[in-house]
């Protein structure tokens, strides 16, 4: 699923060699995405990116102290990318379009913070095993 969702960011998006060094973890690929979003003024699909990105991350971490960092390198790679303008290869209707079609807009995010993924495995919160009961989806 992940290679899928990286594969997925790095296709979308199209950055020349001279913006990126070294290849971008998975947190520092959703920031370069969501920065992108956010300079083409998503609004209401940034807003639901990040919910759902937010949960990802806790839901996939081991512990808080990985999903600070993993959260830290996202907003760095979204601040970074926000600010890149004329590499960008595409236009921002191109990459609003492909953004809104990402895998990871298709999440299902449900009130106790699990994820269902689109191959429909579920990621809970650190500690959870099933969904709660009174879990209602969100998204």
């Amino acid at each position: 699923m992940k290679k899928n969702l990286l594969t997925g960011l790095m296709i979308l998006f199209s950055f020349s060699a001279a913006a990126q060094t070294t290849a971008p973890s998975e947190a520092g690929q959703f920031g370069i995405a969501a920065g992108i979003a956010l300079r083409c003024r998503a609004g209401k699909a940034l807003y639901k990116y990040e919910e759902i990105i937010s949960r990802y991350f806790a839901n996939t971490a081991p512990n808080a102290t990985v999903e600070k960092n993993m959260l830290t390198e996202y907003a760095r790679a979204k601040a970074g990318s926000f600010m890149i303008d004329g590499r960008r290869n595409t236009t921002c209707a191109e990459d609003l379009r492909n953004f809104e079609n990402m895998p990871l807009m298709k999440f299902e995010l449900y009130s106790d913070g699990s994820l269902k993924t689109t191959d429909g495995k579920w990621l809970f919160p650190r500690g959870q095993k099933k969904l709660s009961p009174d879990a209602v989806r969100v998204y």
